[in-house]
């Protein structure tokens, strides 16, 4: 799961269908993009990261949660 996804987009107040719209897929397959259980395309994460985060790291908004 990408928490420093997640966390950037209630940050900026932005809903997953508009992402989703933006990107050219459903906002079940975002949803499931974010949460691990399908890949990421790069061009997907660099167009979040131009459009709505950049502010951001491109390996900030992919770093993945580790379990200790």
């Amino acid at each position: 799961m990408f928490h420093n996804m997640m966390a950037e987009i209630a940050r900026h107040d932005l809903k997953l269908v508009d992402i989703a719209k933006a990107l050219g897929i459903s906002r079940s397959t975002l949803s499931s993009k974010i949460r691990g259980k399908s890949l990421f395309w790069a061009d997907e994460v660099q167009t979040m990261q131009k459009l709505y985060f950049s502010d951001c790291t491109f390996d900030y908004l992919l770093q993945e949660d580790t379990v200790t």
